[in-house]
Parts: C-alpha cells; structure tokens; sequence
C-alpha cells in the first residue's frame, strides 16, 4: 500500500494528532529539532524558553557563547579521559559526556533555530564565535583534551553548516563577504562543507577573486593549490569554462608551483610553446 496515498486520504485533524504521536515518540532534543525545521522555528523557541527565559534574550545568549568559548580556550573544561592500553584509544565516551560536548551541542542548535527564526544575526555570530573557538581547540588537543571535539558534538553536522552557510548569506553586505566567509570555513572544515559551496556560492566571477585573493595572502602552497582546485570544480559543476591559464598566471607571482597549471593552461589552448617555455622558466 502507498502510505503517502494512504495519508493523502486523512483529514487535516488527523494528521496533526498522527504527527503530535509520532513527535511524543522522539527524544526531547529529536522532538524540537524536528520542530524548528519542519514546522515552526517559534514554537521551537517557545518550547526552550519555558526552562531557560534566557534563550529569548539575543544579547544574554551570545554572551553566554563568548563567555563559554573562552573559558574553553583557558583550559577550563579539559578532559582527561582515560586511555586503554590494550584498543589504543581514548574513552570516547567521557568526551561525548563533557560538559563542553554538552554546551556546544545546546549552543549550535540553538542557533540553528534562531536563524530558522529569522534572526540570522544573532545566529551568525553565535556560529562564527564556536566555530571560531572549536577551530582553536583543533589546533591544541589540551584545551579540551581532544585534538577532534567536532566529532564528540551531538548535532546534525550537515544541517548545522548548512545552516550556517545560509547566515553567511542573509547577514553579509556584499557576494564577496559571503563568498570569503565560506571558503574560511570549507578551509577548516573541508568535509562538512564540500557540496555547500556548489549550493550557496552563484556568482563565479566573485569567488574566483574571492579565492585569488585567498591565495594571494596565503603562505601554504598546499592549501592554495586545494582552494584553485575546489574553484575549478565550482566551475565544472556549473558548466561553465574555467579559465585556468589566466588565474594560473595571475597567482604565479605569489606560488611558482602554478606553473604546473599555467602550462596546462597553455597545453588546453594548444599553445605548446608557451607550455614549454613556463616549464623551462619555472622548472614545473
């Protein structure tokens, strides 16, 4: 039997009572996620005001974020969990039971729910400080006692960055903040965010300057390569030409390894000589 049929067929009395059912089933996390995506951001909210008033208050909660990520950046919640010998590994369970997995998770989906909202603001700057915060704790396992805390954070992470990623949009002044936002944040969190930038990034002429000039700033020749890469990629998925020789060229001045690419630039176009002779110049 076609159960969407079936429900088609059902009064809108009955449907409601059949999801209120099902939604009673859920955790209580489960139930407003479900809620603040699905149904109404508000009632969400609503929900969480009755034990916390405080989840009303943008301005107390933010600073409630920024008083927690830097107490995280202190030390303040580092946990030493227990090592076993025997697995080679760490008892993940006292990471996913730390106050700071608690706090982060509570924090990020409150945001989420807060830009399903309409406030993207408030979301936004909730997003920037924690994962602006978790980024440091990447680079320094001692703060929290794990060099990974994303992966101990009870959210859905795809949904979260989505999210995020739609903030970076409603809250930016320009395409170019958006774009530079999203591509700081694919940098730290390639993983997450991979088909995001196909989703949100329209204007490729933007963030072809937008990464040029990423590049430009930047030392590591290894991640520059990945953001001319992931750029090239944006325009296959769009169909749209990729003008590898020009960009190549433009960043020769900051990386000689683009020589490999401007060679190839020119190998497209069938200029084999100018091939040859960057290749000779450069030593690609």
């Amino acid at each position: 039997m076609d159960i969407k049929k079936a429900l088609l067929e059902k009064d809108k009395d009955c449907l409601a009572e059949l999801i209120v059912a099902l939604l009673d089933g859920l955790e209580e996390n489960q139930r407003l996620d479900f809620i603040g995506k699905h149904i109404d951001a508000g009632v969400a909210l609503e929900t969480l005001a009755v034990k916390d008033q405080g989840v009303l208050s943008r301005e107390n909660t933010v600073r409630q974020v920024e008083d927690f990520c830097a107490e995280c950046l202190d030390g303040d919640y580092y946990v030493e969990a227990e090592y076993d010998h025997y697995s080679d590994s760490y008892d993940e369970e006292e990471y996913e039971n730390s106050e700071w997995a608690t706090r982060f998770t509570e924090y990020l989906r409150l945001a989420v729910i807060y830009a399903r909202n309409g406030d993207c603001p408030t979301a936004f700057t909730m997003f920037k400080v924690i994962f602006d915060c978790i980024h440091k704790c990447d680079q320094d396992y001692e703060l929290l006692g794990t060099a990974s805390p994303l992966d101990y954070i009870d959210i859905d992470t795809a949904d979260v960055f989505d999210v995020y990623f739609f903030t970076m949009c409603q809250v930016a002044e320009s395409a170019f903040e958006a774009y530079e936002n999203m591509f700081a944040i694919w940098t730290r969190y390639k993983q997450y965010c991979e088909p995001l930038l196909c989703k949100y990034i329209i204007d490729l002429s933007i963030a072809t300057e937008v990464v040029a000039r990423r590049i430009e700033e930047a030392h590591d020749f290894s991640e520059s390569e990945k953001l001319f890469l992931k750029l090239e990629e944006l325009f296959i998925q769009r169909n749209e030409p990729f003008d590898k020789l020009s960009i190549a060229r433009r960043l020769l001045s900051r990386h000689d390894n683009f020589s490999y690419y401007a060679a190839c630039g020119y190998a497209e176009i069938n200029q084999w000589e100018d091939a040859i002779h960057t290749i000779s110049e450069y030593g690609a």
